[in-house]
């Protein structure tokens, strides 16, 4: 430093003093030489470690500690402390004023920027503007950091250098809270589902997200360029369905446990909002699933739906009772949209004739939201190129249940039917595209023999 100007106050009294000073640095910070002012206490006659403050504007890519971080050339300080512990002071992100803390953490430089609306909060678009048009622009942040760092950080607040608790305890709330940092951008912020506007708000109470959220993740492309914005956020809740306040768009006899995967993903102007946990849904016979689950909230400029994507683990034996259906790869999915008007769906394999034919079935049915389980009646349908009469014989046992065992013979042709539909049924369903009444199967296509069609056909079987 040069041009150094001392002033000094001490108090006899109190045996203490404050120690001031002024310089210029000797080798500009870029392109600027700011000045400089540092604060030292006296006490006891020992000086304690000051502030060294500068009030005028730094570009982070003027200091040499930040040069490797990502995205440092995009900032600049409006004003910069500089303390044993690290640096502080404010900045602009998109014209907006932050707060911004620069520290060293595993040998590594970090920074930080920070902005709480004033108090107020404000919408997710203001940190991202690239998506303020988007239903994810809608969504409110009490307080958000976006930490740009070439580290990985997995600590508690108070393990941090001093400079940065400040900041992380505001959002994280606590000392003793973890923080989990990438390699790149991350984004920890406190949502708040209540003051998000457009359709949001009321969506979110549908899923059962009523309360605050603390949200971490990552984030990309956050200053435009060739890539589009990229948001992957992933955080544990006790929330949603099953949750204390519950959900008023989800079906009640799914049981979600107390705490679920709260998910926010944007990739490719796509949004995909929702939770995921294992559940149990409760099915007629009083059958109990054990199924891999993810629920999307969908939301518009006009309205939201929710649609609950389910895998089942291992086969489904007897699907709604129905006999001789052993049914795998089951998926499930209910759909309510804002109204309230809930629909039920579920597709999967089924084995014939030893695996020599494999169909795809499916059904479809309107429920109501708040009964306890599904209908009892229900018809599963499907479609197949091709059937041949192993596995019609291979149906008429199950439906019979089973144990004839009934083999045709290999040396002679038989009949196939192509082009098939069928379905099969538990007691008291109709379909009337097929003439189906009552429980068992019914099957109808064209029947053809040795390479020749004969004519529609329609065969039944039934327990």
């Amino acid at each position: 430093i040069k041009a150094l100007a001392l002033s000094l106050e001490f108090d006899k009294k109190a045996g203490a003093g404050d120690l001031a000073f002024t310089a210029l640095p000797v080798k500009p910070f870029g392109k600027s030489s700011p000045k400089i002012s540092i604060e030292l206490k006296e006490k006891a006659g020992k000086l304690t470690a000051g502030v060294l403050k500068i009030q005028e504007k730094v570009a982070f890519s003027d200091l040499p500690i930040l040069k490797k971080i990502p995205h440092a050339n995009q900032f600049d300080f409006t004003y910069l402390e500089i303390s044993g512990s690290g640096l502080s002071g404010g900045s602009l992100l998109h014209g907006e004023k932050v707060d911004a803390v620069v520290f060293e953490q595993n040998s590594k430089w970090t920074f930080a920027v920070s902005d709480n609306g004033g108090g107020k909060g404000f919408k997710f678009g203001r940190i991202l503007p690239a998506i303020k048009k988007t239903p994810l622009g809608n969504f409110h942040l009490n307080d958000a950091a976006l930490i740009f760092s070439e580290t990985k950080i997995s600590e508690k607040v108070s393990a941090l250098p001093e400079v940065a608790q400040t900041v992380f305890t505001d959002i994280y709330g606590n000392v003793n809270a973890d923080v989990n940092v990438t390699n790149g951008i991350t984004i920890a912020a406190n949502f708040s589902p209540s003051n998000s506007t457009g359709f949001a708000a009321k969506g979110m109470k549908g899923i059962g997200i009523h309360e605050d959220v603390l949200i971490e993740g990552s984030m990309k492309n956050v200053f435009g360029g060739k890539g589009s914005p990229e948001v992957d956020i992933t955080v544990q809740v006790e929330q949603g369905p099953g949750g204390k306040n519950g959900a008023s768009h989800t079906p009640k006899m799914a049981k979600f446990p107390g705490q679920v995967g709260f998910f926010i993903q944007y990739q490719g102007d796509e949004l995909d909002v929702g939770l995921q946990s294992d559940i149990k849904l409760t099915v007629p016979k009083k059958e109990v699933l054990d199924l891999q689950t993810k629920l999307m909230l969908e939301l518009t400029e006009e309205d939201f739906s929710v649609d609950i994507f389910m895998d089942l683990k291992g086969n489904w034996d007897k699907p709604f009772g129905i006999p001789g259906v052993d049914l795998e790869e089951v998926a499930i999915k209910f759909g309510v949209d804002m109204e309230g008007n809930a629909k039920f769906g579920f597709k999967g394999k089924c084995e014939l004739a030893g695996g020599a034919e494999r169909i795809d079935i499916a059904a479809e049915m309107d429920f109501a939201l708040e009964a306890g389980g599904l209908p009892d009646g229900i018809a599963l349908k499907g479609t197949i190129s091709e059937l041949g009469i192993p596995a019609m014989i291979d149906i008429a046992e199950r439906m019979a249940g089973g144990g004839a065992n009934i083999l045709p013979p290999n040396d002679i042709p038989l009949p196939e039917f192509r082009d098939v539909q069928f379905a099969f049924a538990t007691p008291g369903v109709s379909d009337p595209q097929l003439g189906l009444v009552g429980s068992g199967f019914k099957l109808a296509g064209e029947l053809f023999f040795m390479g020749r069609e004969l004519g529609k056909a329609d065969i039944e079987a039934g327990p």
